[in-house]
């Protein structure tokens, strides 16, 4: 089911493919995936929403182009548990549009660094 984005729907990511992460980030950086993007002007050219925590503490993170709502990654974040700080549990992707897991990565931790303002100091 497609995550609603500020009224228009993200078009879900049409041929996905996935990795385990194990990505450990600040808890300031999992603050910062919660709050999202919206863009503010046509320059813009991400959108990114996320979708929980669920019930288990984990957070999906939508990344879609934002002239097209065609999702190109997401992350799925699990929150931090018993001392242990949250982390990038999984990265989804178009294998279509991105050839490789490396190249992925470096969309969404791009993503991460320059639209929502995280560190990821570990990436």
């Amino acid at each position: 089911m497609p995550a609603t984005v500020l009224g228009p729907q993200v078009k879900p990511i049409a041929n996905p493919t996935s990795t385990e992460w194990n990505l450990a980030i600040k808890d300031t950086d999992y603050d910062s995936v919660l709050k999202g993007f919206k863009p503010q002007q046509m320059e813009d050219r991400w959108v990114c929403v996320a979708d929980g925590p669920d019930a288990h503490g984990n957070t999906i993170l939508h990344a879609a182009r934002s002239w097209t709502s065609e999702e190109q990654v997401s992350l799925t974040i699990e929150a931090g548990k018993d001392d242990v700080g949250p982390k990038i549990g999984k990265l989804t992707w178009d294998i279509s549009e991105y050839d490789s897991e490396q190249e992925a990565k470096e969309l969404a931790v791009n993503i991460c660094r320059h639209i929502l303002g995280c560190e990821l100091e570990n990436a």
